[in-house]
């Protein structure tokens, strides 16, 4: 207030004003005295709306770190996904070239067994041409040997 130690207290300080505004006037007190329930009322209307709003706040909190954990598990899961892919990915050309390789392998085996058979077959015909000549060479040595002896006779 006003006062100051020492002085004679010749001014009142100034009433507070009520909650309804009057300045303690006897016609409105009535009136004052039944607005401070209200008052208390807005009061504790007003804590409630902040607890209410405190609450949605931590929820909305709470929600926004579950979604942020949420996306960084969506994030590893990607990731991990991607890394899968791409093994299998490096597995399939792994497997392709392998036929590849398999494929080239039975080409030359293919091929080799291919010039065995001719070669064999060109081998099987020297031979048989040469197994023509050896029968009519013993054949003529028989018939010369046969003929020796008749000759003897």
């Amino acid at each position: 207030g006003r006062l100051q130690r020492g002085k004679s207290r010749q001014f009142s300080p100034p009433k507070k004003k009520d909650v309804a505004g009057t300045n303690g006037d006897d016609a409105t007190k009535g009136a004052a005295q039944n607005a401070i329930p209200k008052k208390d009322e807005q009061q504790a209307k007003y804590k409630k709306s902040k607890d209410e709003e405190d609450a949605l706040l931590k929820v909305a909190a709470d929600a926004r770190a579950a979604a942020e954990a949420t996306a960084e598990r969506l994030e590893e899961e990607k990731a991990r996904l991607e890394a899968e892919a791409r093994a299998a990915q490096e597995m399939a050309l792994r497997v392709q070239q392998a036929k590849e390789r398999e494929q080239e392998r039975a080409d030359a085996k293919n091929k080799l067994e291919d010039e065995a058979r001719i070669r064999a077959a060109a081998e099987a015909e020297t031979a048989n041409v040469a197994w023509e000549k050896f029968e009519r060479a013993q054949a003529e040595a028989s018939a010369e040997i046969e003929k020796r002896r008749e000759e003897e006779a």
